[in-house]
């Protein structure tokens, strides 16, 4: 069996166990694992090895006989030299996301001018796209990725293709609670298909734009002829919004400025 599979079956035991030191001790006694204060939470590991609650754990139930063998796992140095590999891999990718976030966030196209190009190579709506498309993209926004292997954190299928859905959640993070609502709340007063998508030519008619100059920024942000099929997912409203809320302090304000430009 695999790790997941393992961790999903006793994931479901530990739901019915209401007492950490029980669920510990009761692990102990099916697999022989020694009281350690790293392997026991720490009231429990405070008791010897044959203290109360460990053999009230260990005494025999009616059913099938549980087996004698043991569980155990050993790790070579290469193995270990792998692993923090891979922690300095991954380290890298998460300070290189952050990078990329930081440099969205200062243009209102940001987010939103990533994200457009992006589907526009998906025509077949499948979120991934092979590596090359991706970083092509990335480099017309002037995000550069030197090292090749951080896109396997973005490879979710294995297949060498990224999943560019899961790099642009990446980079925007999340709005507050507040404001995540306020916007969900707008988007569920618009016409939306099966898919959850609206027409562009609804986010035009209910925009306001407070000045001409926030106006153009908003057409060339949403062009009709840049936007596949001529529908917008909620995601995109967010790759709109979150870099018009960064500045913005107060909910309060965030939550006027959605109502005088979206009549939320």
């Amino acid at each position: 069996i695999t790790r997941q599979e393992f961790e999903q079956y006793y994931s479901g035991v530990s739901s019915s166990i209401d007492d950490d030191d029980y669920f510990c001790a009761m692990l102990r006694a099916c697999w022989n694992i020694p009281a350690t204060n790293q392997e026991a939470t720490f009231a429990q590991a405070l008791r010897s090895e044959g203290g109360e609650l460990a053999r009230e754990a260990s005494k025999p139930t009616p059913g099938p006989a549980r087996s004698s063998r043991n569980f155990t796992t050993t790790q070579s140095i290469d193995d270990r030299e792998r692993i923090a590999d891979r922690l300095a891999l991954k380290a890298e990718f998460t300070e290189l996301m952050k990078k990329h976030r930081d440099i969205m966030l200062k243009n209102k196209m940001g987010f939103r001018g990533v994200g457009r190009l992006l589907r526009q190579k998906d025509l077949e709506e499948v979120r991934y796209l092979p590596a090359d498309d991706f970083l092509a993209c990335l480099w017309q926004n002037r995000l550069y990725v030197d090292n090749g292997e951080l896109l396997q954190f973005l490879d979710t299928n294995h297949d060498g293709t990224v999943d560019y859905a899961l790099y642009l959640s990446t980079i925007m993070g999340e709005l507050p609670p507040a404001r995540q609502l306020l916007l969900e709340r707008l988007w569920g007063k618009l016409p939306t298909d099966r898919k959850g998508r609206t027409d562009l030519s609804t986010i035009h008619r209910t925009y306001k734009a407070p000045d001409g100059v926030s106006l153009n920024t908003f057409l060339d942000a949403w062009d009709a002829r840049l936007v596949p099929h001529g529908k917008v997912q909620f995601n995109e409203l967010l790759e709109w919004m979150i870099p018009i809320s960064q500045p913005i302090r107060a909910d309060a304000a965030f939550e006027k400025l959605v109502k005088e430009q979206w009549g939320e």
